[in-house]
């Protein structure tokens, strides 16, 4: 029977009641349709404790710190868009929190947004990848505009970068070596800043020790560092010592040669010069500030 052509006070009490039931089934959903992005993710990452900040490095001073596994995004799946893996980033994420590091020590928070002028799309996070589409494009995106957003998120935004997320179609997420580095020379222009690398321990300290660089080393396996590969962020040098960032924060390290890392704090460690062959560094990638055009 129409509902509408039953009539009197029955047919009333019939359409309240579904109307009641139409509107209760909208109460039931509201949360899921109507919250702010912003809000669920920002509440998502402010419920959960950070390892990153900042740390007094000797020799340098108050230096920008970043964790490959910091809870607040160790567990993002850390892919390209082509790619059919789930490896989280706190198992992969030492090239981009590294690359973070080295630039934030260069450039102010107001500057880092610069990065976006050569980004397809903007950046954004959500509460599982780094990359949308391996959330099946299901959560609600926060979208990176404000200088706190890019400092707090920066290791995220590089990655986004090597899984193909800038005009130069570069791919560096590599789905069977982890992230390779062709990527960084571009997303530190987009910064602002020119990279070279060398191979030479001599030239790369001297880099270490210019107060205008930044210098990420690339230890390969087999050191005191990983038994992968790895990339720290060489933050300064005195006569003794080089002091290093490591984005794989981590109060132990069970590696080749491990006895010559020391622990100042998780995160910060040191190692003699006179051992840092047992580094096994073969690549000093430094980054400077671009100098201005001529007229």
């Amino acid at each position: 029977m129409n509902l509408f052509q039953d009539g009197g006070e029955r047919g009333r009490k019939r359409i309240w009641r579904l109307c009641l039931c139409v509107l209760l089934c909208l109460c039931a959903a509201a949360p899921s349709l109507a919250d702010d992005p912003t809000t669920l993710v920002e509440q998502h990452y402010a419920e959960a404790e950070s390892l990153s900040g900042w740390m007094d490095v000797p020799g340098y001073g108050p230096a920008r710190y970043y964790a490959q596994n910091d809870p607040l995004w160790m567990d993002l799946t850390y892919e390209s868009d082509a790619s059919s893996k789930m490896r989280p980033f706190g198992d992969g994420g030492c090239n981009p929190t590294a690359l973070a590091m080295a630039v934030r020590s260069l450039v102010e928070p107001e500057d880092l947004s610069r990065i976006t002028e050569g980004a397809l799309r903007p950046y954004s996070l959500c509460t599982c990848s780094i990359s949308r589409s391996h959330c099946g494009y299901h959560h609600p995106r926060y979208y990176l505009t404000s200088a706190r957003d890019f400092d707090r998120f920066l290791p995220l935004v590089f990655a986004d970068y090597a899984c193909g997320n800038n005009d130069q179609q570069v791919v560096s997420r590599n789905e069977n070596k982890g992230t390779v580095g062709g990527y960084m020379k571009y997303a530190a222009a987009a910064c602002g800043l020119q990279l070279t690398s060398v191979g030479d321990q001599k030239a790369g300290l001297a880099a270490v020790r210019d107060k205008g660089s930044a210098v990420i080393a690339y230890a390969a396996s087999g050191g005191a560092f990983t038994t992968v590969g790895h990339y720290v962020f060489a933050v300064s040098a005195d006569d003794e010592n080089v002091y290093f960032l490591d984005p794989l924060c981590r109060e132990v390290y069970k590696t080749n040669n491990a006895r010559y890392v020391h622990i100042i704090e998780p995160g910060l460690v040191s190692i003699k010069i006179s051992q840092l062959k047992y580094a096994n560094i073969n690549s000093w990638i430094i980054l400077t500030r671009k100098e201005p055009s001529g007229n």
